[in-house]
């Protein structure tokens, strides 16, 4: 009986034993279509990938360039339903972004950017967990963990409204992209799909490897221990440069006080030598002003030397002092350090002449011999020029403030003045550096920017009268060349003051220039001036000079002579006879008559003589210059050797 009761249950136990080999096969085959139903894709080229769901397949190339040209590849459920572009829905697209620049942004920058690219506005909301469930449509979501940030949102302009899911993955040199496509009335049914996707997805996944950043850490540490051994290598030879410039220093401190001692001595006789030319110039200018004196005492006494004047408006012009305090105008302040600062410049040029000639006797102790001596002789050319340049600026500013001392001494002058009017842009800018290269290239332009053309001008007019020019409102101090006088800028005083000048001038010398500033100056002085007393200075291009009379023309209704009917060589001056007819003068002089190293008046004078002659003022011939004469003498000498060099040879190869 016992046997009976337990016969169902040790059935019922059989049956189950039975069942368990079909569970296993079933679980099996479970697993089976489990890990066949997804796919791994793999980017090579940027280094990420994910996890593509079963029954997706990638869109062909073909169509995803028709569809969009944003993205590099994607996959589409084979059995969806067919979208816009021939791709079926649902589908995701995915692409790469190289930008290593986006490193040094934050996750929420990076999404701004983003939303604004997209030209949507979405509100930001706490992450909470993976996926694009959550959260409502224009969110953005980021994921600080995994360096994600998340969109949601609906484009509208498609058919049935298509909703997108779209992810951006941050890697160390990029983004990656994945946007996840359905319509909105399905997009439900595929959302675990689309978390799935989003969830698979990997950047770096080869540069995180293991291998790679073991190879990294041993890279780092090589830079390391060569940054190490490079900083032991720089305090050494810190230290051994210390030794030197110790050495160096000493050496120099005697070359130095040499130096010093010789500027002191070569400073003070100069300052000495100046004091005694001017002591000898103001007591000549004293017996001047008192022969004049007498001479105009016994002339009124004897009642010869009156001279009837026709009755004018204007006060009658004594001096050029008295000028300027008529129209109320300043001269240039006069500054009296322009001696010193002139002397300093000249004796820092001496200075450094003298110690690029013993510079080579100084570089041959040990530490100098060190190195390629090429770089190390032009590393010593670059310094000493550079110093030559400052110490030739600094004897240039010195002439510059010597001119407002010239100003001064001509206020009692009382020959009439010669009149220069001009642009303001062609006044001399300075001594630039642009201007000291090109003088080392070409030595005869060396000595035209430390003496200019304008300072020329003014010494060979200086026996005629006073060359006088209004300056440039709020200059620090005159260019060399005319006497500078500032008159108000404010309203038409400048042009009153002007035509004053006009008047009481010898001669108007008006500068050639294209700007339309100088048509006033040009119609006034043609208008109030005899032609004959007015000359035009040139030193334009020929491209200038053609647009110059264009101008010239309609200021005055004067013709011009044209550059295609003469030989056109700057600078040259315009001379005018009374009917208003032109003559040009060319600007030039005999070589040997050439000054070098100091003002070249000889041209000038050459080209001015008519002015002398009709002012009935005595004219002299520029002397002969020795340094020109040499130089012809040399280049005859070696002329005369090649000469009997090569008859030699051929006279040699004769016999």
């Amino acid at each position: 009986m016992p046997s009976n009761r337990n016969q169902p249950k040790s059935n019922e136990n059989n049956q189950l034993l039975s069942l368990i080999p079909w569970s296993i096969i079933i679980v099996l085959i479970l697993f089976v279509n489990i890990t066949n139903s997804q796919n791994n894709y793999y980017n090579e080229v940027h280094d990420y990938g994910l996890i593509v769901p079963d029954k997706w397949i990638p869109v062909p190339q073909e169509v995803l360039s028709y569809a969009t040209s944003n993205f590099e590849g994607g996959f589409f459920l084979e059995s969806g339903k067919e979208a816009i572009g021939l791709i079926k829905t649902p589908y995701f697209l995915h692409m790469y972004f190289n930008r290593p620049e986006l490193q040094n942004y934050s996750l929420e920058e990076i999404g701004r950017q983003l939303s604004r690219g997209m030209q949507r506005e979405f509100s930001k909301v706490t992450y909470q967990y993976l996926g694009v469930s959550g959260f409502t449509e224009d969110q953005m979501l980021i994921d600080q963990n995994r360096k994600t940030i998340f969109f949601y949102f609906t484009v509208s302009s498609y058919p049935q409204n298509l909703r997108v899911a779209q992810a951006y993955f941050r890697s160390h040199n990029g983004l990656l992209s994945i946007a996840c496509y359905a319509y909105q009335h399905e997009f439900e049914l595929y959302h675990d799909t689309f978390n799935s996707i989003f969830r698979s997805a990997q950047v770096d996944i080869d540069y995180n490897s293991e291998e790679n950043v073991r190879l990294r850490q041993e890279e780092f540490e090589k830079r390391q221990a060569e940054i190490e051994r490079l900083q032991r290598e720089a305090d050494i030879e810190f230290e051994r440069m210390q030794v030197l410039v110790k050495e160096r220093r000493r050496k120099n401190i005697i070359i130095y006080s040499i130096l010093a001692v010789f500027t002191i001595l070569g400073t003070v006789l100069v300052v000495r030598r100046n004091r005694r030319r001017k002591s000898i110039k103001s007591d000549k200018i004293r017996l001047d002003k008192s022969f004049k004196e007498t001479a105009q005492t016994s002339a009124a006494s004897s009642e010869v030397a009156k001279i009837t004047r026709p009755p004018t408006t204007q006060p009658q012009y004594t001096s050029l002092g008295n000028l300027i305090k008529e129209l109320g105008i300043k001269p240039s302040q006069k500054n009296t350090t322009a001696t010193f600062v002139k002397t300093i410049g000249l004796v820092s040029v001496l200075v450094v002449i003298i110690y690029s000639a013993i510079e080579p006797f100084i570089s041959a102790s040990r530490h100098y011999r060190e190195g390629d001596p090429y770089v190390r002789s032009f590393i010593s050319f670059i310094v000493v020029s550079g110093i030559l340049w400052l110490a030739y600026k600094v004897y240039f500013h010195g002439r510059v403030l010597e001119q407002t001392v010239k100003t001064s001494e001509k206020l009692n002058d009382t020959r009439k003045p010669l009149l220069y009017l001009r642009s303001f842009k062609d006044d001399n800018p300075g001594y630039t550096l642009k201007k000291y290269l090109k003088g080392i290239v070409i030595p005869y332009y060396f000595n035209k920017v430390l003496f200019p053309p304008e300072e020329a001008l003014m010494k060979a007019l200086d026996p005629i009268g006073p060359l006088i020019a209004i300056g440039q409102p709020g200059e620090q101090n005159p260019d060399i060349g005319a006497d500078r006088f500032y008159s108000d800028p404010e309203g038409l005083k400048w042009q009153k003051d002007v035509s004053r000048m006009l008047e009481v001038a010898n001669v108007v010398i008006l500068r050639a220039g294209t700007t339309w500033g100088l048509k006033w100056e040009f119609h006034k002085t043609f208008k109030e001036v005899d032609p004959e007393n007015i000359l035009i200075y040139v030193d334009l291009k020929k491209r200038k000079y053609n647009s110059f009379i264009k101008n010239f023309h309609e200021w005055t209704k004067i013709d011009l002579p044209d550059s295609k009917n003469f030989k056109f060589k700057r600078p040259f001056f315009i001379y005018f006879d009374e009917n208003k007819g032109t003559t040009i003068k060319r600007i030039r002089s005999p070589f040997l008559r050439r000054r070098t190293y100091q003002a070249d008046t000889s041209p000038f004078l050459y080209a001015l003589r008519p002015v002398y002659e009709r002012l009935k003022v005595v004219w002299r011939e520029p002397h002969i210059n020795r340094q020109s004469v040499i130089v012809v003498a040399l280049l005859v000498i070696l002329g005369v050797l090649i000469f009997f060099i090569v008859f030699l040879m051929y006279g040699i190869g004769a016999l």
